[in-house]
């Protein structure tokens, strides 16, 4: 099942290290198999379960042009001591740190919280270390492993999957299918519910049949009538619009009872732009790096790296670093350190 993501988080800011580039599964669509973005339950047009919030990452505008929060992240922060920094406390020394980002650290202190990152959900305790340049990094255990799981599946999920023989281009990417078709972009997506892949196989349907229709209030019009049966649609259709920074869109839905606050949508925009913009925002995904630890992956600004049973995740406090090659000596320092303990 797919997980809702409006978030415009960019694939390009990657990590540096990594020459990785996402796989377009034309095949598995067609087939209609699709991989799990995400570990954590959604509700889904066949099992109506309830949803955790949603997660948000990376920047830009939303569909509907409102900015996305950034991702919900707490931390606290206390002055640390000699035991504390050489025990338990931190898993790596001021010397240690400061070898692996090749600065002077001017400033320790223990750091505790938790953070949401792409519908994962984490939590750390150990230190941050301020260098003499201003940028801090944190180094904390992980209070357990369970999201390694999430960030398996993520790294090993495609951004967007190709859609063969509907309309010019295709793609779906998480809860949207997007296709081209007669100098127009149209998005037909369910809004509230994860899809399982034969609720995206009933979705390409309903866009082939929308597309055969014409204009985009027949469309709407027609809207109500096309919605799967099994989705229990309304009659009123409720019309509207939206855009990003840079494109405007119609609007129209149909709530289903299939599942509660849920709704199918239709938007459409003149020409390509839009068809572009949303496959460059396509959620980012979750890097494996190999060679640090027992396992190892990138997301955003932080890398999560697992030893023996124990997991930490090291990050710099500047989002537009990602998971840079600093970032991953500090976390490798970090991993041979809990190797030799």
């Amino acid at each position: 099942m797919l997980s809702k993501n409006r978030a415009d988080g960019r694939l390009q800011r990657g990590p540096t290290a990594l020459a990785v580039a996402a796989t377009v599964i034309a095949a598995a669509l067609a087939a209609m198999s699709l991989t799990s973005c995400s570990a954590a339950p959604v509700a889904t047009l066949a099992n109506p379960v309830a949803t955790e919030p949603a997660a948000t990452t990376g920047e830009g505008t939303t569909a509907d042009g409102a900015t996305p929060p950034v991702p919900a992240e707490t931390t606290s922060e206390a002055p640390v001591d000699s035991d504390q920094s050489e025990s338990g406390g931190c898993i790596l020394t001021n010397d240690q740190v400061g070898q692996a980002v090749q600065g002077q650290i001017a400033d320790e202190s223990l750091n505790f919280g938790g953070s949401t990152l792409q519908g994962l959900t984490f939590s750390w305790s150990g230190c941050s270390f301020e260098t003499e340049d201003g940028e801090r990094y944190t180094v904390g255990r992980l209070e357990n492993t369970e999201v390694f799981d999430g960030l398996s599946a993520s790294a090993s999920a495609e951004r967007i999957a190709t859609v063969a023989g509907l309309g010019d281009e295709a793609f779906f990417s998480r809860d949207d299918l997007f296709v081209v078709s007669g100098g127009e972009t149209v998005a037909i997506g369910v809004d509230g519910a994860g899809l399982e892949p034969t609720d995206i196989a009933l979705l390409v349907d309903l866009a082939r049949s929308l597309l055969a229709v014409g204009g985009s209030d027949a469309r709407c019009d027609a809207l109500p009538s096309l919605v799967p049966a099994a989705w229990q649609p309304g009659e009123t259709v409720l019309r509207g619009g939206g855009g990003t920074i840079t494109i405007a869109f119609d609007s129209c839905s149909v709530a289903i009872a299939a599942v509660p606050s849920a709704s199918v949508t239709l938007r459409t925009a003149i020409g390509r732009g839009w068809f572009d913009e949303a496959a460059d925002a396509a959620p980012d995904i979750a890097f494996a790096l190999p060679g640090i630890g027992d396992e190892a992956f990138a997301l955003d600004d932080k890398i999560f790296v697992l030893v023996s049973d124990t997991g930490f995740v090291v990050g710099l406090d500047d989002i537009d670093a990602m998971a840079s090659d600093t970032l991953q000596a500090l976390a490798a320092t970090a991993a041979e350190a809990l190797f030799a303990s």
